[in-house]
């Protein structure tokens, strides 16, 4: 009658290679082969043999055990036994696939893949790495078991890397780290590079155009890690380091800086720099203060507490702008270079500058002396008295062109309105403009 019930499962049926001529009554283990191929059989259990010794079926783990390629008989067969095998059912078809057999559409995930546990497997191995990684637009990677940190593609724009949890003093904190055992002068420790290699003219388009990179400044030891940072741009070169911070804090623009700021200019290293002191130098150019424009403040506004608010040392004119905005003045040529104010007829000094002393040279004739000399005698001097104001008595106060004018001094001359001289019974003064020495 025909078979009622399920369709019998079609397996990878294979008759074994017949081993009686190997049968003595001693040994018991022999080799599996398929008997057309003579290929080595695995067989996945016991069962999934079917054994016959002269006609008569061998119960497994019982008649015989598997090991491997090898079946062992419980009782040595004798010479004249007579062999048959068969490795039976599907166990061929659920074996290891073949080598590249398994397809991503025969895969087709649809759900989360998952480890069996929390930490409890690899993405690839030290040996057999993954070769890419692809997200769609907007996926995250999740670090850690409570996924407080996040890094996540912002579409069409980079990344983002977040530090989820809100409680206070919980930063990201992204540290670059170098595996080296033994750090020395100059070894670069972690570096940071832009550049742009898919600019399509090439050359020096598509170097590194700019950079920031932490040097060790000296050998580290158990207590120095002296670090520089270099700030590194390019113009049509490979950027360079062009800003220099040191791990003493000193910052150097175009130099290594040996001052606390140091700005280079061409050659020179010291253009400008500003010492531990908080004095700046500057060495080399010029120094242009402009105001804002519309602002109603002043340009440059120097406050001190110390006996020189400013001092400077020109080596050529000091020139500014006037008011109009179009012609220039000489301020050194412009400044007084030396006064002194003296009172009554015993030419009581009450009040100088750059002048060491003045000489009572006779009735009406004085000397004032001046500190640092002039550079010649051919410099101007104004002169101005008053008297007490007792009636009539109108003082003139002029150069005395009897005494030569020196750089280091010279002389005056008081007068009254009938021109005899007479000692200033009240105040005199001169003073110098020129060029000093």
């Amino acid at each position: 009658m025909p078979y009622i019930g399920k369709s019998p499962v079609h397996g990878n049926f294979n008759e074994l290679t017949d081993v009686s001529g190997s049968f003595d009554g001693s040994e018991t283990d022999f080799a599996l082969t398929e008997s057309i191929s003579s290929t080595a059989i695995t067989p996945i259990l016991p069962a999934a043999l079917l054994i016959s010794l002269n006609g008569v079926i061998q119960e497994p783990t019982t008649d015989y055990t598997v090991a491997g390629t090898n079946i062992t008989f419980t009782t040595a067969p004798a010479a004249t036994d007579e062999f048959f095998g068969v490795v039976m059912g599907t166990q061929l078809d659920v074996g290891t696939p073949s080598d590249s057999t398994v397809t991503p559409a025969k895969m087709n995930i649809t759900s989360a893949l998952v480890p069996a546990s929390a930490n409890g497997a690899a993405l690839g191995s030290a040996s057999a790495e993954w070769s890419d990684l692809y997200l769609a637009d907007g996926g995250v990677i999740y670090f850690g078991a409570d996924q407080e940190v996040k890094l996540t593609h912002v579409a069409d724009t980079g990344l983002t890397l977040k530090h989820t949890a809100t409680a206070d003093d919980k930063p990201i904190n992204l540290t670059l780290q170098t595996g080296e055992t033994d750090m020395a002068a100059d070894d670069v420790m972690g570096k940071i590079s832009f550049q742009a290699p898919d600019e399509g003219t090439g050359t020096d388009a598509i170097l590194v155009a700019a950079a920031i990179q932490a040097v060790s400044e000296g050998d580290f030891s158990s207590s120095s890690n002296a670090t520089r940072l270099e700030f590194m741009t390019g113009a049509s070169e490979a950027a360079a380091t062009k800003m220099t911070l040191t791990s003493a804090g000193k910052l150097g623009i175009g130099v290594a800086p040996s001052h606390s700021l140091q700005v280079a200019a061409g050659a020179d290293t010291d253009a400008m720099y500003l010492d531990v002191n908080g004095n700046l130098f500057i060495t080399d150019g010029n120094v242009q203060i402009t105001n804002p424009s519309g602002a109603d403040q002043a340009a440059l506004n120097v406050t001190q507490s110390h006996t020189s608010a400013v001092a400077a040392n020109f080596a050529g004119p000091v020139t500014v702008e006037a008011e109009g905005g179009t012609a220039t003045t000489n301020v050194s040529l412009g400044l007084c270079k030396a006064w002194v104010r003296t009172s009554g007829t015993a030419v009581t000094v009450s009040d100088s500058f750059n002048m060491s002393s003045v000489t009572d040279s006779g009735v009406g004739l004085y000397a004032p002396v001046i500190n640092n000399n002039m550079s010649d005698g051919a410099y101007a001097v104004i002169s101005s008295a008053d008297d007490k104001q007792d009636g009539g008595a109108i003082f003139v106060h002029n150069i005395n062109d009897a005494v030569a004018q020196a750089t280091t001094g010279y002389g005056t001359s008081f007068k009254k309105y009938a021109y005899a001289a007479t000692d200033a019974n009240q105040n005199a003064a001169s003073s110098v403009l020129g060029d000093l020495a």
